[in-house]
């Protein structure tokens, strides 16, 4: 989530390679969780914030005090909460965001796979290919996560100055593959948070509402910025980097018809390593491919370090509000959960995602809060996912926005300001997405 550091001195490349192992241990030690038991729940929380720790230099300033911030509330919670003679839940600190955790992980392996532009390709140009960009974009996020954007607006600021409109078009595009894509934290953290929700479900609403935010981000910027629009240099989107995240996406649909009991996100954590080795070892050979794959594990598991560090912190929150929360009865904010609540409750991510609040936090707090009112799971899921999707456009400090700021230079704020039109229009049409699913 945030952009590759300088190497540094040879200490702290030790380090990090060293974190890249651990974080593949993780990966490993969460799927066996899941046949194991709760013993390998502890070895993966050890790697895991062993990993964290290696890697915290690695963040910026502003991922760092979102961490702490973060961290320290949910201790504050834990705390308030222990006091009051709610219990304090370890495991739920340690293990709540594993699976995800473990998944990120094991998509990054996609890298691998990723077909590199070809030196004098030519540049689509114009109105056209803006759209292409818009939609290919999105179509890549969905597949292979954050180091998509990455891929595409290093091309587009390679090309032309990277300003507003770019930042704009690429930090909803790529959000809006968290409406239906299993390969993205937050649809994750939504089906781990909305126990009994389903992918499948998620999607069949989740496709047409990212149709939707992708035709309003056309229409809004067509009318802000026709100039900027007519001179746009696309990225040249190709098909054949996408046949792996397809092979990849059919195969956990089928292992999940034959194998129900396990997650998507788990089959996804198996899957998708397994997929890219294979790839590796036909195209390399055994040796070579086995060093590509370890090269990938030093260099390029540690680029996941603000991911790591935020979800590993959102999971101390959680446990620490679901701990103050019982130490102070089961208030709620409504009697239920239908269209409407879900509606405000929407909203209210939304508008605390503007004023700095991420999602994750957001979403962290609001499911221990509701769950007295066991609402409809893939109802509160959608809830999630879509906050996630729109917040993440508004938010100054989410990952997609800063990493635009730090890396292409385009102020977080400024991103913020422009994409509150497109965020209303969002509120509104999920809004009249939940009346529908609810009806």
């Amino acid at each position: 989530m945030t952009p590759e550091t300088a190497p540094g001195p040879p200490r702290r490349r030790r380090s990090v390679r060293f974190a890249g192992w651990l974080l593949l241990a993780m990966l490993i030690l969460s799927v066996l969780r899941q046949f194991a038991g709760d013993a390998m729940m502890w070895l993966a929380g050890a790697c895991a914030f062993g990993a964290a720790a290696l890697l915290w230099p690695r963040i910026g300033r502003q991922q760092r005090l979102q961490v702490v911030i973060i961290t320290g509330f949910g201790i504050l919670f834990g705390a308030i909460g222990f006091i009051r003679g709610a219990p304090l839940s370890i495991e739920q600190a340690l293990g709540q965001n594993q699976v995800i955790l473990a998944m990120l992980a094991a998509v990054s392996f996609l890298k691998l796979v990723n077909r590199p532009v070809v030196e004098g390709e030519r540049i689509p140009a114009g109105r056209g290919a803006f759209i292409r960009t818009l939609f290919g974009l999105h179509v890549f996020g969905a597949a292979i996560n954050i180091t998509a954007l990455i891929i595409v607006a290093d091309r587009l600021a390679a090309q032309a100055k990277f300003g507003l409109v770019h930042a704009l078009m690429v930090s909803r595009s790529f959000c809006l593959a968290v409406m239906y894509s299993p390969f993205i934290g937050g649809m994750a953290l939504a089906l781990a948070l909305a126990p009994g929700s389903r992918l499948e479900v998620l999607a069949a609403i989740g496709i047409p509402l990212s149709l939707v935010g992708l035709t309003a981000t056309w229409l809004l910027l067509a009318r802000s910025s026709p100039d900027e629009l007519d001179r746009f240099k696309g990225y040249p989107v190709h098909l054949k980097s996408l046949w792996i995240p397809a092979l990849l996406a059919v195969s956990v649909a089928v292992l999940h018809r034959l194998y129900p009991d396990l997650s998507v996100l788990v089959l996804i954590s198996i899957t998708a390593p397994t997929l890219v080795s294979v790839v590796m070892f036909a195209s390399f050979g055994m040796v070579r491919g086995a060093l590509r794959l370890g090269e990938h594990v030093r260099g390029t598991l540690p680029d996941m370090s603000g991911e790591l560090l935020l979800f590993l912190s959102a999971g101390i929150l959680a446990a620490g509000l679901t701990s103050v929360f019982a130490s102070f009865g089961h208030w709620t904010p409504f009697d239920a959960f239908g269209a409407g609540a879900a509606a405000v409750t929407l909203a209210a991510i939304v508008l605390v995602s503007i004023i700095g609040v991420h999602p994750i936090v957001c979403v962290s707090f609001l499911a221990p809060l509701l769950a007295p009112l066991h609402p409809e799971p893939n109802l509160l899921a959608l809830v999630f996912v879509s906050g996630w999707a729109i917040g993440c456009t508004v938010s100054p400090f989410s990952g997609t926005n800063l990493t635009m700021q730090g890396r292409y230079g385009v102020s977080a704020w400024s991103i913020t300001r422009g994409n509150l039109g497109y965020a209303a229009v969002m509120v509104a049409a999920c809004s009249i997405a939940f009346v529908v699913f609810a009806s």
